[in-house]
Order: C-alpha cells, then structure tokens, then sequence
C-alpha cells in the first residue's frame, strides 16, 4: 500500500486557505512583535522630551505673569496716587 502523493490542487489548496491565512496571520503577529518596543521607547522619548519643552514653557509664563502683575500694581499705584 502507497500514500498517495499530494497533487498540484492539494497544494494550491493547501497555500490558498485557511492554514495559509493562520500562517500570514502568525508571521504578522511575530514581526510586529519584534518592532513594537522600538516603536514604543520612540513614542516615551517623545512624549519626555515634550514634557522638557512645556517645563520651559511653563516657567517663561509664569515669569511673564509675575512681570504683567508688577505693572498692573505699579499702574495702579499711580492711579491711586493721582487722585
């Protein structure tokens, strides 16, 4: 008794469906697997980076409020000493 060889539609068969999907499927799984802590560690750099640059940010508004505040209460100051 021999076992019967596949032929060319078994193989195309086999290629073409299901097993062939859930194979596309795992190797798609695996290599963005393999890419996404690298995409990660980019996207916490980024976002540390921001979080430096508004740092900044923060403090030149505040110095520029502090600065807006002394004005109004000199302004003030001397439109209270006018009347």
């Amino acid at each position: 008794m021999t076992t019967p060889t596949p032929d060319l539609k078994s193989w195309a068969e086999l290629l073409t469906g299901p097993f062939a999907a859930l194979m596309l499927a795992i190797s798609i799984i695996w290599s963005m697997g393999a890419y996404l802590p690298k995409v990660v560690d980019r996207h916490f750099q980024a976002v540390d980076r921001m979080m430096e640059e508004h740092k900044a940010d923060r403090e030149i508004y505040r110095s520029n409020m502090e600065q807006i505040s002394r004005q109004i209460t000199e302004i003030s100051i001397k439109l209270d000493d006018r009347d």
